[in-house]
Formats: structure tokens, C-alpha cells, sequence
């Protein structure tokens, strides 16, 4: 970061957002976010929702991952900007994790 640059984090019960600001720029961007709460949704899709519920939305995910009883199937961005993952266990939606590509 320079002195050009704001880095600010909300978090909220179940929510982060990751925000920066440009200086010269009119509007912050969301650059990171973390929904970890059925409380919130992410585009269209919450918390507890399938693996097929989430494929009927955004389409075949890029990756799937299996780590230590969790699966995630992983996302790229339009125009590959950045990241979006969605953590399952047994079967359900516990996490969604997007970040965008700073460099």
C-alpha cells in the first residue's frame, strides 16, 4: 500500500468486507469479502444452499477441492480479476470467499 491507497475491513457477525480506495478515484471497490453467516447472501446464493443449487447459478465451477472433509469448488472472475470460492461440508454451503486480483 501506498499513501495513494485506503485499506479498510468491515466485519460485521458472519460478514467481512475488504474495501479499497484510490485517491483520485470517485468510488471504493469491494477488493475481498468472506460470508460465513446464513444472515448474508453473495450473489444470489446463501449459506446452507448444495453444491447443485450453486452449479444451477453461476454454472461448472473451474476446480473442486476436497481438504480435510471440506469441498471447494472454485470460481474465476469475469475478465479473471480475482477469485471466488465456496466451501462445502457434508453436503452444504458453510463459507464463500471472494478476493480480486490487487497486482
Amino acid at each position: 500500500m501506498d499513501a495513494d491507497e485506503k485499506y479498510t475491513k468491515l466485519e460485521y457477525p458472519g460478514l467481512a468486507v475488504e474495501v479499497l480506495e484510490l485517491r483520485g478515484e470517485r468510488k471504493a471497490r469491494v477488493v475481498a469479502l468472506t460470508v460465513a453467516s446464513s444472515k448474508w447472501s453473495a450473489s444470489g446464493i446463501r449459506l446452507h444452499s448444495t453444491p447443485a443449487q450453486l452449479v444451477r447459478r453461476f454454472g461448472r465451477p473451474n476446480s473442486i477441492d476436497r481438504e480435510g472433509g471440506k469441498t471447494i469448488y472454485s470460481y474465476v472472475t469475469p475478465g479473471n480479476l480475482g477469485s471466488v470460492f465456496f466451501e462445502f461440508l457434508s453436503g452444504r454451503l458453510v463459507k464463500i470467499m471472494m478476493s480480486e486480483t490487487l497486482c
